[in-house]
């Protein structure tokens, strides 16, 4: 079973506990009611329907808590978590790609972590395992990422690692080389996948950012010829067109 759908089956038990914790309380007002004005009969009434009502609250309440037989260490286990997380993305209109066993949904990656029943965004833990919840917190990573500041601090970046890579006057710079040469910061590949990467690009691109901090302007090269498919970095644009980033230059 998915974790959405034990979840609305499991809500469907909390909420019948619900109704009757609401008329045991409305039953305990009018007793406490009945103690303010003396009304002997009204107490009486009312004291024997809460009596009543607390012997199914019990039963319902044991039930709500049966109920919950879902396994979220097997769920993360296995590839159900991904495949429903994909499927409330594609629902939202967030674009994720699947690389081995993560998730990316540039510009994170999501893990699970079965042993603690929870994933990992990032390196941030989510122990809300709803998937339309999770999708919500993933665009909102998404909008932020897509900012212009987020847009001139990855130029930036990169405008300084080609520097170091290569010469005047055009400091170019092939885009799998800038993201080998991030990746070799500790820790830094296993946070920022590939297609995370080629999503900063794309996310630069569709800036209005143009120039670094000093005001150098760039150009994006595209592969052209025959070169090797891994040293190209691919995406799907927003209307779904693939997107095929190869290098960079500074003027």
């Amino acid at each position: 079973m998915l974790i959405e759908e034990a979840l609305r089956d499991h809500e469907l038990h909390v909420d019948e506990a619900i109704k009757a914790a609401s008329r045991y309380l409305s039953h305990l007002k009018a007793w406490k009611k009945s103690c303010r004005t003396g009304h002997i009969g009204n107490r009486n009434r009312s004291s024997d329907a809460a009596l009543a009502d607390l012997a199914g609250l019990d039963e319902l309440t044991n039930a709500a808590f049966r109920s919950w037989t879902f396994d979220p260490r097997a769920y993360l286990d296995g590839d159900d978590w991904r495949q429903e997380l994909q499927a409330a993305a594609d629902a939202a209109g967030l674009r994720t790609v699947v690389e081995d066993e993560t998730l990316v949904s540039p510009p994170v990656i999501i893990r699970a972590a079965p042993g603690q029943s929870r994933l990992l965004i990032g390196k941030i833990g989510w122990a809300a395992l709803h998937p339309k919840l999770t999708v919500e917190y993933l665009k909102k990573l998404r909008e932020r990422s897509t900012s212009e500041s987020a847009s001139q601090q990855f130029l930036n970046a990169i405008y300084d690692a080609c520097r170091v890579k290569s010469e005047e006057p055009r400091h170019y710079t092939r885009f799998i080389d800038l993201y080998r040469l991030f990746s070799l910061a500790p820790g830094w590949a296993k946070e920022n996948s590939k297609a995370s990467f080629a999503q900063q690009i794309y996310a630069l691109q569709r800036s209005e950012v143009r120039t670094t901090r000093d005001g150098r302007t760039f150009d994006i090269e595209y592969p052209s010829g025959k070169p090797r498919e891994s040293d190209i970095l691919s995406i799907v644009s927003d209307d779904g067109r693939l997107i095929r980033y190869y290098g960079i230059y500074f003027r």
